[in-house]
């Protein structure tokens, strides 16, 4: 076993991890701004839900989408506004940047279950620097949140089928 095998085989997983964050990072400050103007509606909902929907009990929409996208990813990101006190999707890139991080590590362990170490290691490093996924991970979009329940649920299935 070579010596960047053998760390990499005790620090895998900060190594994927800080992988995907730094590649994140990069596009991150590449294109500083959201170009994806989808993704300011979903703040949208988000920022109205805390500031209007949630006294009444429900999601908040003025374009009437409240309910067309998934619930639990305008919560978190409501939750994110409250929790920094901030209107700013700015918070929400961020967020989107490390779960985009964490996406990688789950593509790590669900190759390393099904497949082996090694596949593993490829599988997630090749997640982390995926151009396509570093782009959508760094936009506020909740793409990046369901995949992370997505890959959750496989990398749990195994050991937890129900």
């Amino acid at each position: 076993m070579g010596q960047l095998e053998g760390f990499l085989r005790r620090h895998d997983v900060r190594v994927i991890f800080l992988v995907g964050l730094f590649f994140r990072l990069l596009v991150y400050w590449l294109i500083p701004v959201d170009w994806n103007s989808d993704s300011y509606h979903h703040w949208l909902i988000s920022y109205l839900t805390l500031h209007v929907g949630l006294a009444r009990g429900r999601l908040w929409d003025l374009l009437g989408c409240d309910y067309y996208w998934g619930i639990i990813p305008h919560l978190v990101q409501a939750f994110l506004l409250w929790l920094f006190r901030t209107s700013s999707i700015e918070v929400i890139r961020i967020f989107n940047i490390l779960m985009g991080a964490v996406n990688s590590v789950l593509v790590f362990k669900i190759a390393s279950n099904y497949y082996s170490w090694e596949n593993g290691v490829l599988s997630g490093l090749g997640f982390a620097v995926f151009p396509v996924s570093a782009v959508f991970d760094s936009i506020g979009m909740q793409d990046t949140l369901a995949l992370s329940f997505l890959l959750a649920s496989l990398y749990l299935m195994r050991s937890r089928s129900f």
